[in-house]
């Protein structure tokens, strides 16, 4: 009997650990004041760089399946179906956090790959890491004759994400608009 209790206390606490740490997770979103979420960047008429970033609660496969939905988005808000990613990389950083104006205080440590990197403190607080997928595509009226595996059907990623993730996104839902406010919800003293 006790063993059951020990069971099921190890169950709900191991259940309310993976829920407190998705929660975590950068949602998908426009880019927030601190750069967290989408955005992109017109190339030409028909390419885009696009991003996703994330904190470090937010895996790499979930950067690349937001950064693969928001380029379907953009396909289908050009009247576009397919897209074709032309290039990608990942890249990790850190940000300082913003104070409302308040000055950050920078310290450094040695950088392992050469060099010194500045880590920065306000109060006890310490810089953020973010990590990010960029690609790059390409819109596409049509399928190409010979499809290749950066090749992706808008509306077919749009549905495999709305499953994976319950997004409610569909090819007629529009891309979310960033809200305009600085620094919501931080405490400025």
């Amino acid at each position: 009997m006790a063993r059951a209790a020990v069971r099921r206390f190890l169950s709900a606490t191991f259940v309310a650990c993976v829920l407190l740490l998705a929660a975590c997770a950068t949602a998908y979103q426009p880019a927030d004041a601190d750069g967290a979420g989408f955005a992109d960047q017109p190339v030409s008429k028909d390419e885009y760089a696009v991003a996703f970033v994330g904190n470090t609660h937010t895996s790499q496969e979930k950067l690349h399946d937001y950064a693969l939905l928001y380029a379907a988005q953009i396909t289908t808000s050009h009247a576009q179906r397919y897209f074709m990613v032309t290039g990608q990389r990942s890249v990790s950083f850190l940000q300082p956090p913003k104070y409302c104006g308040k000055p950050r205080l920078a310290t450094y440590f040695v950088n392992p790959e050469g060099g010194y990197s500045p880590v920065y403190s306000h109060q006890g607080n310490s810089a953020t890491r973010f990590n990010a997928i960029e690609i790059e595509i390409r819109l596409l009226a049509a399928m190409p004759a010979v499809p290749g595996n950066s090749t992706y059907d808008a509306h077919e990623v749009m549905r495999v994400m709305d499953k994976r993730y319950g997004l409610n996104i569909t090819p007629d839902s529009g891309i979310a608009k960033p809200t305009t406010s600085s620094d919501s919800g931080r405490e400025c003293n």
